[in-house]
């Protein structure tokens, strides 16, 4: 954060655009975007790197991400991945799970979560 983020923000913000992909392969490179979806850890994708990581450390890993002291930043990284993968995760099929979750959790692969209901608005909560 205090190396690869936080010197930026402002420049980002201003800018209006986060260079997601290569943030996202650094983040990958340190393993900790499996915290940013919770838990449990798709672990047969991706195996707990810290062995005991539990949600103590996830609160301390948003809670470091969160000194970047920019929302936008801070959703612009985490927060597509935090509610885009985990219902790939829990509920598609191995094929589909296969397909996305290792790019995504590599880096590789930026997601998203879209939702539409043509006569009823959205709102997944």
């Amino acid at each position: 954060v205090e190396s690869e983020i936080q010197p930026f923000c402002h420049e980002w913000d201003e800018a209006k655009e986060l260079p997601v992909k290569s943030l996202l392969k650094k983040c990958a490179a340190t393993g900790w975007l499996p915290a940013i979806i919770g838990q449990p850890w798709p672990e047969e994708y991706v195996p707990n790197p810290y062995g005991q990581f539990d949600f103590f450390h996830e609160l301390i890993l948003h809670d470091e991400l969160s000194r970047c002291a920019s929302g936008g930043v801070l959703w612009g990284l985490s927060g597509g991945l935090a509610i885009g993968l985990p219902p790939i995760v829990k509920f598609a099929d191995k094929k589909l799970r296969d397909r996305i979750i290792p790019e995504v959790l590599a880096g590789d692969k930026v997601i998203c979560l879209a939702i539409t209901e043509p006569l009823a608005g959205s709102d997944v909560a």
